[in-house]
């Protein structure tokens, strides 16, 4: 069995990275509730606290290395999203002639549209498992 201190190292390091990078955002939004509170209502528990607790249960079943590679990339990425998410500002994307928001219920309607024409075959050759979906996809 491996040492389980450098692991609890890696993630104890990863997990303050993220968290200072939650702070730094929720500073810079005005509140602790923002877009990475769902994130990490799931991550935290899934990502480092059991995790923990598995170590000092069971003891490290990878290296060293695989800790430190996994953790550090999780912390990258919080770093790199957030540092993204504070950069871009709400600008708005502007095609020549059109308003950036008046086109979306035209184009959601021509998709729907699209599927349900799409769908049209299907549902006549198997009209007897219009209510049964499952059935179709067995079938299909």
């Amino acid at each position: 069995m491996n040492s389980i201190s450098l692991p609890v190292v890696a993630i104890s390091v990863s997990f303050s990275i993220a968290v200072l990078a939650y702070v730094v955002l929720s500073k810079r939004e005005g509140s602790f509730i923002n877009i990475l509170t769902p994130s990490f209502i799931t991550s935290i528990p899934a990502f480092y606290l059991l995790p923990l607790v598995y170590l000092r249960l069971f003891g490290a079943e990878g290296t060293t290395y695989a800790h430190f590679y996994v953790y550090a990339t999780l912390a990258v990425e919080t770093v790199a999203f957030v540092y993204a998410y504070t950069r871009t500002g709400d600008r708005v994307v502007r095609l020549p002639g059109v308003s950036s928001y008046s086109n979306f219920g035209l184009v959601s309607s021509l998709c729907l549209g699209a599927g349900v024409l799409l769908y049209i075959p299907v549902l006549m050759e198997f009209r007897e498992f219009i209510f049964d979906p499952r059935q179709i996809y067995i079938q299909t």
